[in-house]
C-alpha cells in the first residue's frame, strides 16, 4: 500500500515528468535515470538499503511502470493510462500448488516421479522455459566470443537464429521474468538498451580500440582510428549533449567526455581544406616551372599526388562536371592548364619558351641558332603549320616571336631523315597526358620519312607512296568487296588498317574544321563509295557480312525474305528492323539494297513491335506541350522540375537526353525535338545552355543585367579558346566577343 500511495502521488509524479524530459526524448535505461522516485520509495518505506538495488534495478514490475511511464511523458496516448497499472502474468507469483509438485518430484521417486505435473500459469511455461534456456546458451558462445550481445538482426550462432532471438527478448523485456534478465545481464549488462543496438555494436568496435591504443584523442582528430570509427566517434562528439546519460558515461571510459567533445575535431579533412592544399601545390609547381604543363598522372610534389588530382580536374573539365569556381581556381594559376589543344603540344612550347630563357631571350630568329634541336624542330614544324593551328596556339606563338612571315633557319639536310614527328596540334577531346609523346620524342614512323610530310599523298613528291597503299586497298577490295578493314589488318606484309584508319582521321578532322575534303581521297572513294561512312564501321562491316550471307542464300529460316536465326546474322538484321527509322538515311539506302526495306523490316519483325518504327501516340501528345514552350520561351533548355501548363516538361526533357546520349544514332523522337530547338541537347554542358538562355532573355533595353549573369558573360571572355566553335558562336549572337590579351613583349608574360 505504501508503494502504490507513492505511485499514484501527483507531486512525486510531476517531479518525475521534470527528471524524464532531462533525458532529452530518450527511455529509461535503469531506475537510477529517476532518482526522485527511488528516494522517495526508500522514504516512505522507511529502507535507506534499498537505494543501491533500486538504482540499478532493470526489469521487474516497477520498472515496468517506471519505464511505461516515461513512455508516456514523452509521447502521450489514450492507453498510457491503462498501461500503467499493467501486471504482465510473468511478474506475478506462481502459485503455491506448483511449487509443491515440484519438491515432490525432486524428492519422491517410483511413479511420483513420472506423474505429470499441473500445468502452470501464462508467463510460466516450461516450454518457454526450455526454449530460453537453448537460446541462452548459444548467447554465451556468442558473448565470450564477441564479448557483447549486441547483435545483428540475421546473426547465427552454430546455425541457430540468435539475433532474431536477440530482438524477441528486447520486444519481451518488460514482460520477462526476472531471472531471464539477470541471466542476459550476467552475459551483457547492454544486452537491451533504449539507444539503437547499431550504436552499442560500434561502441564495442572502439572499445576494442582503445584497449589495443590507449584512449581517443578527440581533440586531435581521432588518430590511429579507422575513417568509419573515426567519423562515428566524430559525429557522437557533434551530438554530446543529446545522447543518453548512459551513453555519455560509455563515451568516457573511451576518454570522451564533455571537455573533450565540445574540442574535439573531424577524422577526415574537410573537401575545401583539401582542394586549398592540392591549389598550394599546383601553385608551388608553376612559379618552379612555370606552369602547370610538365604535370604529368605520375608527378608527386613534395609528397602530395599533384598529377593524379590535376588528371581528374582536367577529366572533370571535359567532361563538363568541373565547377566553374574550380576551374578558375587552376585558370589563376596557369591560364592553360587544360588548353583546347593536346597537352604534348603546350609541354613543346613551355620548352622552347626555357630554351629561349637559357640563350637570353630576345629576337627569335637571333638566338634560333642557340636553342637545343628539339626545340628548333618543333619551331620549324609550326611554321609550317601554322595555318591549321587554333587562334590560341597563334597568340602564344607570337608572343614567342613566331608569326607566318617570321625567317627561321631552314633545316639541313643531312638531318632531314631524323626530323622529329610533327606534334599533334588540332583542336579535339583531350589525350592521354601518360601517352602524349614529349618534345624530341621520335616514333618509328617520324624516323623514316623526310621532314615536312604532313599529309601522305597531298605533296606530288609523296604521290609514289600513296599510290602503293591504294594498290594494297584495290588488292584487298578486289577480294572483298569493301575498305571497312579493323585496324589491324596487314595485306602483303602491309599495315592496310592502320593505314585507313589514319586517313579516316584525318578526314574528320578536316570536316571537324570546316575544310574541305582533300583530293586524293577520292580516289579511296572510287574503290568503296562508304570507306569513310558517318556512322560507326562496325555497323559497316556487320552490313558487308550480312550482304554476303544473304546474297549467298545461307539461312533458310527467313521471313519476308530476311533470316530469323538466332546467330549472329539473325540479331543484326532484326535489330536494324526494329531501329529502321533511326538510321541515317544512307543506311536505309545500304539496306534496301539487300531486302531490307519498310516494308520487310515490319513483316520481320512482326505486328507486335511495328510500333517501335515510328513515333508513338503519346510522343506526338506530349511533344505538343515542347511546341507551345518552345513559341513561348525560344527555347527547350527546361529546367528538371519545370512545368508548362500542368506538364513536367523539364523530367520529359530530361529523359529524351538521356535516351539520346545512349543511342548510337538520331531517333525520331530527337529529330523532331532538333526541328523546335537545335540546341535541346548540346554536346557542352546543359547547365552552360540554361545560363545563356538567361543571359539572352535578359537582354531587354531598359532592364539592367544582373550580377550573376555579368560575371557568367565575362568568364565566358576569359575562357573563350575553351569553349565549343558552336558556344562561341551562340555567344557572338549575344554580342560577346574573346578578350584580347595585353601585348606584353616579356617572356614570362608570354608564358602566363
Amino acid at each position: 500500500m505504501a508503494v502504490a500511495k507513492v505511485l499514484v502521488e501527483q507531486t512525486m509524479r510531476r517531479r518525475s515528468a521534470t527528471q524524464v524530459r532531462g533525458l532529452r526524448g530518450h527511455l529509461l535505461f535503469c531506475l537510477g535515470d529517476l532518482p526522485v522516485l527511488v528516494s522517495e520509495l526508500t522514504r516512505c518505506l522507511r529502507r535507506p538499503w534499498l537505494v543501491d538495488r533500486l538504482t540499478s534495478c532493470m526489469d521487474g514490475p516497477l520498472f515496468a511502470w517506471a519505464h511505461q511511464y516515461s513512455k508516456a511523458a514523452v509521447v502521450p496516448d489514450g492507453d498510457g493510462q491503462r498501461l500503467l497499472w499493467k501486471v504482465h502474468p510473468a511478474h506475478r507469483p506462481r502459485p503455491l500448488a506448483d511449487e509443491l509438485a515440484e519438491r515432490l518430484q525432486e524428492a519422491g521417486g517410483g511413479q511420483a516421479a513420472r506423474a505429470p505435473l499441473p500445468k502452470r500459469r501464462r508467463g510460466h511455461s516450461r516450454q518457454a522455459d526450455d526454449a530460453f534456456e537453448a537460446g541462452l546458451t548459444r548467447a554465451r558462445a556468442y558473448s565470450a566470443e564477441r564479448g557483447h550481445l549486441a547483435t545483428r538482426a540475421d546473426t547465427l550462432q552454430d546455425g541457430f537464429p540468435l539475433g532474431a532471438w536477440m530482438t524477441n527478448q528486447r520486444m519481451l523485456r518488460l514482460g520477462m521474468p526476472a531471472w531471464r534478465s539477470a541471466a542476459l545481464r550476467a552475459l551483457d549488462p547492454y544486452w537491451d538498451t533504449p539507444w539503437p543496438t547499431l550504436w552499442q555494436r560500434t561502441y564495442h568496435q572502439a572499445r576494442c580500440h582503445v584497449a589495443e591504443q590507449g584512449p581517443v584523442d578527440a581533440r586531435g582528430g581521432f588518430p590511429g582510428t579507422g575513417l568509419s570509427l573515426g567519423e562515428w566517434l566524430y559525429l557522437q562528439c557533434t551530438r554530446y549533449p543529446d545522447l543518453h546519460p548512459e551513453q555519455q558515461r560509455l563515451l568516457a571510459q573511451l576518454g570522451v567526455d564533455a571537455a573533450a567533445a565540445q574540442d574535439a575535431r573531424p577524422r577526415r579533412r574537410s573537401q575545401r581544406a583539401g582542394e586549398q592544399e592540392a591549389l598550394a601545390h599546383a601553385r608551388a609547381w608553376a612559379l618552379e616551372h612555370g606552369s602547370l604543363a610538365g604535370v604529368r598522372g605520375s608527378t608527386v610534389h613534395d609528397d602530395y599526388p599533384l598529377g593524379r588530382w590535376l588528371s581528374d580536374r582536367r577529366s572533370q573539365m571535359g567532361r563538363g562536371v568541373l565547377s566553374p569556381g574550380r576551374a578558375e581556381a587552376l585558370a589563376r594559376i596557369d591560364p592553360w592548364w587544360r588548353p583546347p589543344w593536346h597537352l604534348s603540344w603546350q609541354r613543346s612550347y613551355e620548352h622552347a619558351c626555357q630554351q629561349l630563357q637559357q640563350v637570353g631571350g630576345g629576337d627569335l630568329v637571333a638566338g634560333f641558332a642557340l636553342l637545343d634541336k628539339p626545340a628548333q624542330e618543333w619551331l620549324r614544324i609550326q611554321q609550317r603549320r601554322y595555318h591549321l593551328l587554333l587562334p590560341g596556339q597563334h597568340d602564344l606563338l607570337h608572343q614567342l616571336g613566331l608569326k607566318p612571315e617570321t625567317a627561321i633557319a631552314e633545316a639541313p639536310a643531312a638531318t632531314a631523315s631524323a626530323s622529329v614527328a610533327p606534334v599533334r596540334a588540332q583542336g579535339g577531346p583531350q589525350g592521354d597526358e601518360e601517352g602524349a609523346p614529349a618534345v624530341g620524342c621520335l616514333s618509328a614512323v617520324a624516323q623514316q620519312r623526310p621532314l615536312g610530310v604532313t599529309r601522305l599523298g597531298q605533296r606530288p613528291d609523296h604521290r609514289a607512296g600513296f599510290q602503293r597503299a591504294l594498290e594494297h586497298a584495290r588488292a584487298w577490295a578486289d577480294v572483298h568487296g569493301h575498305l571497312a578493314v579493323p585496324r589491324n589488318t596487314q595485306q602483303s606484309g602491309f599495315a592496310l588498317g592502320m593505314w585507313l584508319f589514319s586517313q579516316r582521321n584525318r578526314a574528320k578532322q578536316r570536316a571537324r574544321q570546316g575544310e574541305p575534303a582533300s583530293p586524293h581521297l577520292g580516289q579511296l572513294a572510287a574503290i568503296d563509295p562508304w570507306w569513310n561512312p558517318p556512322w560507326h564501321l562496325h555497323w559497316q562491316r556487320n552490313y558487308y557480312r550480312a550482304r554476303d550471307a544473304i546474297r549467298a542464300g545461307r539461312g533458310a529460316d527467313t521471313v519476308g525474305g530476311l533470316p530469323v536465326g538466332k546467330d549472329a546474322l539473325g540479331i543484326w538484321v532484326k535489330r536494324q528492323c526494329t531501329l529502321y527509322d533511326s538510321l541515317h538515311p544512307d543506311q536505309q539506302h545500304l539496306l534496301a539494297a539487300i531486302g531490307i526495306t519498310r516494308d520487310a523490316a515490319q513483316a520481320r519483325i512482326g505486328p507486335r513491335d511495328s510500333r517501335r518504327l515510328t513515333t508513338t501516340p503519346r510522343f506526338d501528345t506530349d511533344v505538343a506541350h515542347a511546341r507551345s514552350y518552345t513559341a513561348r520561351h525560344g527555347h527547350l533548355a527546361a529546367r528538371s522540375r519545370e512545368e508548362h501548363e500542368g506538364f513536367p516538361i523539364g523530367r520529359w526533357l530530361a529523359e529524351h537526353r538521356q535516351r539520346a546520349r545512349k543511342r548510337t544514332g538520331t531517333s525520331p523522337q530527337a529529330r523532331v525535338l532538333t526541328s523546335l530547338d537545335p540546341w535541346w541537347n548540346p554536346p557542352w554542358p546543359f547547365t552552360w545552355q540554361q545560363q545563356y538562355h538567361r543571359y539572352r532573355s535578359a537582354l531587354a533595353p531598359d532592364q539592367p543585367l544582373l550580377p550573376g549573369l555579368q560575371r557568367w558573360a565575362r568568364r565566358q571572355t576569359r575562357l573563350w579558346n575553351q569553349l565549343h566553335p558552336h558556344q562561341q558562336a551562340l555567344l557572338r549572337t549575344l554580342g560577346i566577343r574573346p578578350e584580347v590579351p595585353s601585348q606584353q613583349g616579356s617572356l614570362s608574360g608570354a608564358r602566363r
